[in-house]
């Protein structure tokens, strides 16, 4: 039953990207371009096709909240296949609104644009029929065919847009695989990572070698011997990639993944510096939340190497731009890790609202984000602490300050209910404090 709805999902992908590639063969033809960027560089669209580049111009507004989201997959192509990449690709992100080129530069570089900007009063006359609202793409190939994408139609992931290139530079029959970032927790020579890779090519893929290296030195190899369509990845599948390891004590983490007949082994290969792991001594923490305008998309976890599941929460349970805080009080000698998703895998910026999220102590803050992201995961461990407990002195119940009792959604409750699982946080006279996880059963 699993395989049949997991084959069926695939097929429904599988179709979209048949559909995906038919549109290019009636693609029209795009006209020429020329122009001057920001920095005074000259740019010729049919140049760059003669010499078997593909060209994306991106044409925005610098007032367009849209444009601006739209702008971290031009980043990351730039980055993967532009001039310091594989050099197949040139983008040319094209202000269509009367702005002068200051107020441009400035917008771009809060949006970390690294691609050529041209600033235009108005769109180019020879376009006028493409771009009918912002953002606007259009993907044009060595061939001069082109397709166009609104800011509703446009891929969503950037595992479409390299589809879409890959097309363009390969047409069909080709094998290409992409390792998409892992998110690696590290705490205390404890790793665990899933590894997820993606199928950018044309045809089926059903073995795939992925390599561990531990400060270039080879650890280990998965072997993934499923079958991966066009258009998907592995945490798709019923089977997704996951390693554990007790025994890391590095600096650094190398994978490289493998697969026959590869054309494009620049994005086959990740590496993770595990170094700066996250330390507090402090048994106090704090996970603040501001909710954007779509809080009912927002899930969070906290788990720590005892319990799966220690404390968890979804925005269903609050209002549009509320400010969630959690106080808790966690053990010490203790990893935890903090997981929070985005089922629409746009975080909780932009034309949605100014939301962030946070993970302090009670002098530091030792995580935020406040961009889009489908899923984040933070690690950190809590050293030893002395502190004077319950069972160090017995006449210790005489200064005793204050009781605070928590649910295990970190929010203060009254008293305990029977049935439910709870943490008592002892407040002593002297300032030392003891916290420990109960269950009332009566």
């Amino acid at each position: 039953m699993i395989f049949d709805i997991y084959f069926n999902n695939y097929m429904k992908k599988s179709f979209y990207f048949t559909l995906f590639i038919s549109s290019f063969l009636n693609a029209q033809w795009v006209p020429n371009l020329i122009e001057i960027d920001l920095d005074g560089e000259s740019h010729n669209l049919y140049s760059y096709l003669e010499d078997g580049k593909s060209v994306l111009l991106d044409f925005f507004m610098v007032n367009c909240a849209p444009c601006e989201e739209g702008s971290e997959y031009m980043d990351n192509l730039w980055h993967d296949y532009g001039p310091e990449g594989t050099g197949q690709l040139e983008i040319l992100s094209i202000e269509v609104y009367d702005n002068t080129d200051e107020f441009v530069s400035e917008t771009i570089e809060s949006w970390n644009v690294l691609n050529p900007v041209i600033n235009l009063n108005s769109i180019p006359f020879d376009f006028l029929p493409f771009v009918t609202e912002y953002p606007m793409y259009i993907m044009i190939c060595p061939d001069r065919s082109m397709t166009i994408f609104n800011w509703i139609d446009n891929p969503d992931t950037l595992m479409e847009w390299e589809l879409l290139l890959n097309n363009c530079n390969y047409q069909n029959n080709y094998t290409d695989i992409k390792l998409f970032e892992p998110e690696i927790t590290f705490c205390q020579g404890n790793l665990s990572t899933n590894i997820n890779i993606g199928n950018v090519g044309s045809n089926y893929v059903n073995e795939i070698i992925i390599s561990l290296y531990v400060d270039s030195i080879f650890h280990s190899n998965i072997i993934w011997n499923e079958i991966l369509p066009p258009g998907t990845t592995t945490n798709d599948s019923p089977y997704p990639i996951h390693f554990e390891s007790e025994e890391i004590t590095s600096d650094y983490i190398y994978f490289e993944t493998f697969t026959p007949s590869d054309i494009n082994l620049i994005n086959n290969n990740y590496l993770g510096d595990i170094s700066n792991q996250t330390n507090t001594n402090s048994q106090q923490i704090t996970i603040e939340i501001q909710n954007d305008n779509y809080p009912l998309d927002i899930n969070w976890t906290l788990t720590n190497n005892v319990d799966d599941n220690f404390i968890s929460g979804n925005g269903t349970e609050y209002s549009p731009f509320e400010l969630i805080e959690i106080d808790l009080s966690l053990d010490n000698n203790t990893c935890y890790t903090f997981t929070i998703n985005d089922n629409h895998e746009d975080g909780m910026c932009c034309s949605f609202g100014s939301g962030y999220y946070l993970i302090k102590d009670n002098l530091d803050t030792l995580f935020y984000e406040d961009g889009a992201f489908s899923e984040n995961i933070h690690s950190f461990y809590i050293e030893s602490n002395e502190f004077i407990g319950l069972t160090d002195n017995i006449e210790i119940e005489n200064n005793i300050q204050s009781i605070i009792y928590f649910n295990f959604q970190g929010q203060k409750i009254n008293t305990p209910k029977s049935g439910k699982q709870y943490i008592k946080k002892i407040i002593f006279q002297n300032g030392n404090y003891y916290s420990k996880k109960y269950f009332k059963n009566y």
